[in-house]
């Protein structure tokens, strides 16, 4: 996905948000540091994990396990 198609995602926004809240109530003393990493990590989690799952699509995914294979491949 290219930045434009990224920014227009709400995730995009939601993450960037996020993470300038944290910066914000990091600078006006809210939030510690602890914390402001910790939200500011989330933000980033949300953006890049919305990325690579609307990049890898459904055909990504492993396939399901068939309860009656065993395993060896027969």
């Amino acid at each position: 996905m290219n930045l434009a198609a990224l920014v227009k995602t709400k995730t995009f926004w939601t993450g960037l948000i996020a993470i300038l809240s944290a910066l914000g109530a990091f600078v006006m003393g809210d939030m510690n540091l602890a914390q402001f990493i910790q939200t500011t990590v989330t933000g980033l989690i949300g953006i890049f994990l919305r990325d690579a799952l609307t990049k890898g699509g459904a055909s990504s995914a492993p396939r399901s396990v068939d309860p009656g294979d065993d395993f060896r491949g027969r």
